[in-house]
């Protein structure tokens, strides 16, 4: 079973995209919004209002 698992993975691996930029990824789990790969940092009020939308 092993051996079969493993063979997946290998044919599965040939058809995976490279991650770049993987360094953002902290960023990208912290909630921060990118706009064609530039963080979009969002003014106080709007990030408050979001948050009570969240709540």
């Amino acid at each position: 079973m092993l051996g079969l698992v493993f063979r997946l993975a290998l044919v599965a691996e040939k058809s995976w995209r490279k991650i770049r930029r993987f360094k953002r990824l902290p960023e990208v789990i912290e909630g921060i919004r990118f706009q064609d790969g530039i963080a979009v940092i969002m003014e106080t009020w709007k990030t408050e209002e979001t948050q009570q939308m969240a709540a």
